[in-house]
């Protein structure tokens, strides 16, 4: 018997000791989401390359710009086609050309042809 009185006088008291919270502080306006946007449809991309003949013991660079646009999904990068230019040299000898890739990011691979304006 006792334990029912302590079960109702629990379940008279306990709602009443609940206290809602009290607001205080006035809301903040949510802020605004800014859209991403969608992905460029074409990539620019700048590289260079260090080079070492090691027959005639000589140093120079090679700079490439590029550009790449995807063929399927953008987010999987698994391919798309690449076009870039090169230029540079070591010593006195001058290297340049352009090339064009099938190109897969997600392999990290590329096959293609190289036009050298060296051989001409």
């Amino acid at each position: 018997m006792r334990e029912r009185v302590l079960c109702a006088l629990a379940l008279l008291l306990l709602p009443g000791m609940g206290l809602a919270q009290t607001g205080g502080a006035t809301p903040r306006s949510p802020e605004r989401i800014k859209s991403m946007g969608q992905p460029p449809l074409i990539k620019p991309y700048l590289a260079g390359e260090l080079t070492w003949n090691g027959d005639q013991d000589q140093t120079g660079g090679v700079g490439i710009f590029g550009l790449y646009k995807d063929l399927i999904l953008p987010v999987s990068g698994g391919l798309g086609l690449s076009a870039e230019g090169y230029f540079g040299g070591a010593g006195s000898e001058w290297d340049g050309g352009a090339r064009f890739f099938l190109t897969s990011r997600l392999l990290f691979l590329n096959i293609g042809v190289d036009y050298n304006a060296q051989l001409e």
